[in-house]
């Protein structure tokens, strides 16, 4: 087993502690040693940078990490960060669900469909926003409209299978999911998503 020099650039002595070889993967790690001076007795001379480049750094810990993801950032565009990448997966997990979604908001207009409601209604986004939310029942079936809302409103999630109409007046077949969206136990909106089972039922 070796021994470390004692000697520091700063004229200091460090004690003579046992420097066990490092080998394989030990010896992979040994650039993690680089931040590890200690105030008392200085920074070993095979730890500091070379001469001129500055005083040795540590690794700086992200804000995200020392709150643990969920605490209050501070200062300038950090505070919003997580809103930001918060709504960015929302987007994507919207944007990219094989179901036909749509959000309405607390007064029961649309405020957001996905690319697969337009492909299934034939309704583009600029078309349906701001519309009602019965915008693709038929209108047999706005009695099941108003149920629906009275247990979204109850803050009940239903699933059943039905009907929907497109925007050139056919029907489709759809297994109808609905859950209400809350914050601080209050609702503000409702999410609905549907599934094309028109094949399914013919084979039934």
């Amino acid at each position: 087993m070796r021994k470390k020099d004692t000697a520091s650039a700063d004229g200091y002595k460090l004690p003579a502690t046992p420097v066990p070889p490092r080998v394989g993967a030990e010896a992979a790690d040994e650039p993690r040693l680089a931040h590890s001076c200690q105030p008392e007795v200085g920074c070993h001379p095979s730890l500091r940078k070379p001469s001129g480049l500055g005083a040795p750094q540590s690794v700086a810990t992200p804000t995200s990490a020392r709150t643990g993801g969920t605490g209050p950032l501070t200062e300038g565009a950090g505070a919003q960060e997580p809103a930001v990448v918060e709504q960015a997966y929302f987007k994507q997990i919207i944007e990219s669900a094989p179901e036909a979604i749509s959000i309405l908001g607390a007064d029961n207009r649309i405020l957001q469909v996905n690319a697969e409601f337009t492909r299934l209604f034939g309704f583009s986004s600029e078309e349906a926003v701001g519309e009602p939310g019965h915008l693709v029942v038929p209108p047999d079936r706005h009695a099941e409209t108003a149920w629906i809302q009275e247990n979204a409103a109850q803050g009940r999630t239903l699933s059943l299978e039905t009907r929907r109409m497109r925007k050139d007046g056919t029907l489709v077949e759809v297994l109808l999911s609905t859950s209400p969206v809350t914050l601080d136990g209050k609702r503000i909106g409702a999410y609905a998503s549907y599934r094309d089972i028109t094949e399914q039922k013919r084979a039934e």
